[in-house]
């Protein structure tokens, strides 16, 4: 042994019992977890030698700072990334590269391009927003199709529900499917209704978000199809922001119970909406600061996505920055 130096057993373990597995493609909400095994092909269980390992003279760290997952009593990029409520792979970005903010638009734009491309991981939604397109016209009800997560043979992809295109109860509410593997909804708002998306359109892009695997957090979306060929898309920058607002919103309605409270908030939302000669500068307005980014496409074929957000310096004005 080296002068000044211990030694500690390290073990490699070859398999691992998470509870449940994000292969699954069933909607069990509680899904159970199988157990895992490991051996040699020849009866017997793999090498389980220690591994020696170095590690230097120090000091110990005895009281690590909550979030601190090395041990090493200080944060790093990742770890603040992780404390701010962003996802694994945005803060593999932002420990690699870049800040928060970048890297948030750079995965949210690369997701909204991935559901419109038709080739390997691609969802090729077009079709189906043509589809929903259809369904526009005044006095037609909500149209929607959700959207889950499975193996395909090129990898993970996000694919149609079996049960195809769903028609609502009314003109302003649609179903959609939260749980486990299910991870967005396309939807229609027909002519007469607010083209943007809705208060209950972000509380399902919330419950979409809670419910699902944390593997598919950066999956998710809400999509709106407008008359005029627009398209609006909403996805989750911070969850406990977003999760905190939907709470304060229905602790703050009126109602006896949450059927009623939504209903009020709904009511407060079209007012507001009335007096508006700029819905998306009102939509942001009410929800820019709910830990959401909010996205629209303009042309028929979903190839000019840009984020929209109030002007730092003047919120009057709408900012558009397209995804690249």
């Amino acid at each position: 042994m080296w002068s000044g130096y211990h030694e500690i057993p390290y073990y490699y373990c070859d398999a691992t019992d998470y509870g449940s597995d994000p292969r699954d493609d069933t909607n069990n909400p509680n899904p159970g977890g199988g157990g895992g095994g490991s051996g040699n092909g020849d009866g017997t269980s793999p090498d389980d030698t220690p591994i020696t390992v170095l590690i230097p003279p120090g000091e110990e760290c005895e009281n690590p700072p909550p979030g601190d997952l090395n041990g090493d009593c200080k944060l790093d990029a990742y770890e603040v990334c992780l404390l701010q409520g962003n996802s694994k792979e945005v803060c593999e970005c932002v420990a690699d590269r870049g800040t928060v903010e970048e890297c948030l638009q750079d995965i949210k734009c690369e997701r909204l391009n991935r559901l419109v491309q038709t080739d390997g991981l691609g969802s090729d939604i077009l079709p189906v927003v043509n589809q929903l397109r259809t369904k526009l016209g005044a006095g037609n009800n909500e149209w929607s199709m959700s959207y889950k997560n499975v193996w395909s043979e090129e990898g993970r992809k996000n694919v149609t529900d079996d049960d195809g295109l769903q028609e609502g109860p009314s003109d302003e509410r649609s179903p959609f499917n939260y749980t486990t593997t299910w991870i967005g909804q396309i939807h229609s708002h027909p002519e007469g209704k607010l083209a943007v998306p809705s208060w209950l359109d972000i509380r399902a892009l919330k419950l979409l978000h809670t419910e699902s695997y944390d593997v598919f957090n950066d999956e998710v979306f809400i999509m709106v199809v407008a008359p005029n060929n627009i398209t609006y898309a909403l996805r989750v920058d911070n969850i406990q922001t977003l999760i905190d607002k939907i709470d304060a919103d229905m602790q703050n309605a009126k109602g006896n119970n949450d059927d009623e409270k939504r209903k009020y908030i709904k009511e407060e939302m079209r007012e507001d909406y009335s007096n508006s000669s700029n819905l998306e500068k009102t939509f942001l307005e009410l929800f820019g600061d709910y830990g959401i980014s909010f996205y629209e496409a303009t042309d028929a074929t979903l190839s000019n996505w840009k984020q929209l957000e109030l002007d730092e310096n003047d919120n009057e004005t709408v900012t558009e920055t397209p995804c690249n």
